[in-house]
């Protein structure tokens, strides 16, 4: 019983849903304040409340991971993803991937 890790050592898991609001088949990407762009989660304070799902069109997920034990001669930030700022340095060496994929049959 209680909680049992499905991967060790990842930090953060973000998803951001892409909503093609005006039917152009394009998704503009800004995201340096909320709701400036047709992406929501992809800055803090954004909701997707009011959203038409017949609208959505693609999904970004970004997945970070660290090593297991720090590196004393390492002095990198954790990186900033998506809705969660940059944080301090910790001696931890980490790696980002990403993936954004179209959802097949919605829309163009």
């Amino acid at each position: 019983t209680g909680t049992q890790p499905i991967a060790n050592y990842i930090e953060d898991l973000q998803i951001s849903l892409g909503y093609d609001r005006n039917n152009d088949g394009m998704l503009p990407e800004i995201g340096t304040s909320a709701n400036d762009d047709e992406w929501v989660f992809n800055v803090a304070g954004e909701s997707n409340a009011g959203e038409a799902p017949t609208n959505l069109r693609a999904v970004k997920v970004i997945i970070a991971g660290r090593t297991r034990l720090p590196d004393a001669g390492f002095a990198g930030l954790r990186p900033a993803l998506l809705d969660r700022g940059a944080g301090a340095a910790d001696g931890y060496r980490r790696r980002v991937k990403g993936a954004r994929v179209r959802i097949r049959n919605f829309g163009n």
